[in-house]
């Protein structure tokens, strides 16, 4: 009897010393060696959220979806998939909604992407690693004329920060089309009232 009791304890204290290292395992590979294609957690709007990652051209990290969307892409005009809108700019200061780690892409690194693309346009977007997806934006009246230019069945508006001639960074945003892809810098008299945000890492 006493020979069984202290077999059973045995066998419980190695179940538990398996379990305690398979999750030591765990913690210790998502701390030390984490890597782009993983999960990445942050607060987010008041609440707790969790993205994957993706990698992209030249081995950059991004968000696998847009920022506060509510999945990640199934088609290139999911709407769930849209995220939320930004107005990242006043006054000359941009404000990136990016949490820790993370920020807005710059000009170089959208045409980087752009260029590994098959196809320079919405359907190559979504093909992409990244499910780039068509979005929604607000825009101030003076804007329409700009906008029916690229109204021809899909647009895209994604915020990205370049540098203006005076070697300042400002605001510009990439339109995508079925036809075509256009970068354009965001002036203050054409800036809409919100577009999309696809954060990369640092």
């Amino acid at each position: 009897m006493f020979k069984n009791t202290t077999k059973i304890k045995k066998v419980k204290f190695a179940v538990l010393a398996v379990f305690i290292i398979f999750w030591l395992f765990f913690i210790i590979e998502g701390v030390f060696f984490w890597s782009c294609g993983k999960s990445v957690g942050f607060n987010y709007d008041g609440e707790r959220v969790v993205y994957r990652t993706v990698l992209g051209a030249n081995n950059r990290c991004w968000m696998d979806r847009n920022l506060g969307a509510e999945n990640v892409a199934s088609s290139h005009s999911d709407s769930s998939a849209q995220g939320d809108l930004f107005r990242i700019s006043h006054n000359g200061e941009i404000n990136d909604p990016c949490p820790d780690g993370w920020r807005l892409p710059t000009t170089g690194e959208w045409d980087t992407e752009i260029l590994s693309w098959r196809l320079r346009n919405i359907t190559g977007a979504f093909a992409s690693p990244l499910r780039i997806t068509t979005t929604s934006f607000k825009e101030p009246s003076s804007y329409d004329s700009m906008i029916n230019a690229f109204m021809n069945g899909a647009v895209a508006s994604y915020w990205t920060v370049g540098l203006n001639e005076e070697e300042e960074e400002t605001p510009l945003l990439i339109f995508m089309s079925y036809d075509s892809i256009t970068l354009t810098e965001n002036r203050e008299e054409t800036r809409p009232d919100g577009s999309s945000v696809r954060c990369i890492m640092e």
